[in-house]
């Protein structure tokens, strides 16, 4: 599991691609006639498959190619991360950002908070205390017992610049 971000208004000198084709997506059913049930999922229509790929591969250019289009961390990174954003951002974001920054459910943090989010990061930067949180979460992961799963949820200091630049330019973003 992961948490997907992506920015609702990237700066950009480039437009993203957009699909403008009909809906790629077809309805299967599958039947089982021993059981007499039957099985649906969604797949691409064979006759789109090569050009839907052409669009998400320079769709995912564009991503990686965009500061503030998209942030991705897995559940593992995300966590700490989100807890160090809020620890120092609780009087920008509301009590219902902070719960749903740790759902992947679609929850819409705007561009003014986004902004905000971003410089009060370089703040913590510049002053020292993104260094000093990482020191003082490592001390606090090395004194759990081995087999302890929150071992499992690092921080890192990369991980937080990367995500002050990802607010910085992304004109407020989604959490999926």
């Amino acid at each position: 599991m992961g948490f997907d971000l992506t920015g609702l208004n990237p700066e950009s000198n480039t437009p993203q691609p957009v699909w403008t084709k009909e809906d790629p997506w077809v309805m299967k059913t599958e039947y089982d006639i021993d059981t007499g049930t039957s099985r649906q999922q969604c797949e691409i229509n064979p006759q789109l498959r090569e050009e839907y790929d052409d669009f998400m591969k320079s769709r995912m250019e564009w991503q990686d190619n965009t500061e503030g289009a998209y942030f991705r961390n897995n559940v593992w990174f995300w966590r700490p991360l989100w807890n160090f954003v809020t620890g120092c951002c609780a009087d920008i974001l509301t009590e219902g950002d902070i719960e749903n920054g740790y759902m992947n459910d679609g929850h819409i943090i705007s561009k003014t908070k986004s902004k905000r989010i971003a410089s009060r990061l370089r703040r913590f930067f510049k002053d020292g205390s993104v260094d000093a949180y990482e020191s003082w979460y490592a001390r606090q992961i090395s004194q759990l017992k081995e087999d302890d799963w929150n071992k499992n949820y690092p921080f890192s200091i990369q991980n937080v610049r990367e995500f002050e630049r990802f607010c910085e330019h992304s004109g407020g973003f989604e959490i999926y």
